[in-house]
């Protein structure tokens, strides 16, 4: 068709043909098969790994069980940069391979180089019914020491609440 680019006929022509292969008995028989090698990602930021692999239902409901037997309502990982935790409807297997730590104790350490603004988050997962979250935290420590100094202009202590 005029005006039409090159890939726009092609997909039409891909379209049509799979179209009518797919109308056919035993299709599948006469279609070579694939065999995935390997996943890969543009770049490290674009990679699905490890943050994006699920745990399975299996996974999730012995982690339920757990939390039903202990009556424990909400379980917290920590977690740096590195890892942003974008998966919101499922648990992440990475955290259930690190374990599940016991209550408030759950720990992070990270190195900030001078100046920087450190991030870090934390992954609540509450499997027995919806929480509402009160956080409220503290300063830095550092070896049981406040992490940082007092000429700052004040301390990094504060308490703050909000809703999750």
């Amino acid at each position: 068709e005029a005006g039409d680019s090159y890939e726009s006929r092609g997909s039409r022509h891909f379209r049509r043909r799979a179209k009518a292969l797919a109308g056919r008995a035993g299709w599948r028989s006469r279609v070579a098969r694939a065999r995935v090698a390997q996943f890969e990602a543009r770049t490290e930021k674009d990679a699905f790994h490890p943050m994006e692999v699920a745990a399975s239902a299996a996974e999730t409901e012995a982690v339920r069980a757990r939390c039903a037997a202990s009556r424990r309502p909400a379980l917290v990982w920590a977690e740096g940069r590195r890892y942003p935790i974008r998966m919101l409807d499922r648990l992440p297997l990475r955290w259930l391979g690190r374990g599940v730590a016991p209550p408030n104790a759950t720990a992070f350490r990270g190195e900030a180089s001078r100046g920087e603004f450190f991030v870090f988050q934390l992954g609540v997962h509450a499997p027995l019914r919806p929480l509402q979250l009160l956080p409220s935290w503290t300063g830095l420590a550092m070896g049981g020491r406040p992490a940082t100094r007092s000429s700052s202009g004040g301390g990094s202590s504060g308490s703050g609440s909000g809703s999750s």
